[in-house]
């Protein structure tokens, strides 16, 4: 959605978050502290937008929390066109559709915010694609790793978070194969297993040997109905990256997934 193409839109709306649907891991003083450094307005008056033309990333820090912070969005649905650019469906259609609706009001893009949730009519396999995913969330993750010796010297002691809100729907296995072979027929139920996102090699792999400190993983649209109801994934996850490794029983908990069986739960 292009409205959090503004990282304050982002933040405030990340501030919403109920303290008890966030996972901490490990469930420690310091990774509270470093969900509440963030989400608690107070806290975050300490914070310094660097964000903008001209000033030295990362995105933000905080002189008295000895914290900085990168912030970037990954989501299912960008992929690579023909020409090699990387583009989204989704927010191609909002911005057809909100110069449209500018036009004929007449106002300009910077006078007011104009929200629109646009649908963009493919097949769900095509808007929403774990494959898509993957690729997504490592290419956005190494643009930024490759800047984690600049941030540090911006900011030397300083420890590193990183902010990934991650726009993605929820996932599951499909144990049976029937989907991936013939696809879904509507009204279909099918034996899957969730998709455990937080526990996926293929995503948290990616931060083994990183030099960040924290994660935090916010996932705001990931929803699996099942026959059992809905399952009540963590709407963000606080990770200590350093302390989630060196634990080799947090390592043994991770997950991998057959990406050829992987469907999103809005079939």
């Amino acid at each position: 959605m292009k409205f959090f193409n503004n990282e304050k839109n982002l933040l405030e709306y990340f501030r919403g978050v109920d303290s008890e649907e966030v996972m901490l891991i490990p469930n420690v003083k310091e990774t509270s502290m470093i969900f509440q450094s963030v989400k608690c307005p107070k806290n975050w008056e300490k914070w310094t937008d660097s964000s903008h033309k001209g000033a030295l990333p990362p995105d933000y820090f905080c002189n008295e929390f000895k914290l900085m912070m990168e912030i970037m969005r990954v989501d299912d649905k960008s992929r690579q066109n023909e020409k090699g650019r990387i583009v989204n469906p989704t927010i191609e259609r909002e911005s057809r559709i909100e110069l449209e609706i500018r036009k004929k009001i007449n106002i300009s893009a910077n006078s007011h915010v104009l929200v629109v949730g646009a649908n963009t009519d493919l097949p769900t396999y095509d808007n929403h694609n774990y494959i898509f995913y993957r690729k997504n969330f490592k290419r956005v993750l190494d643009k930024h790793k490759e800047k984690i010796q600049n941030y540090k010297k911006n900011h030397p002691s300083f420890k590193l978070i990183f902010f990934v809100m991650d726009e993605s729907t929820g996932y599951f296995e499909d144990r049976t194969s029937l989907a991936a072979e013939r696809g879904f027929v509507g009204g279909e139920m099918f034996i899957g297993t969730p998709h455990f996102h937080f526990l996926d090699d293929a995503f948290v792999g990616q931060f083994l040997n990183c030099e960040i400190d924290y994660l935090i993983w916010w996932t705001p649209w990931k929803l699996v109905d099942t026959t059992d109801g809905i399952i009540p994934f963590p709407r963000a996850v606080v990770i200590d990256i350093k302390k989630f490794f060196q634990d080799k029983k947090n390592y043994q908990k991770v997950l991998k997934y057959d990406e050829r069986h992987m469907f999103s739960s809005e079939m």
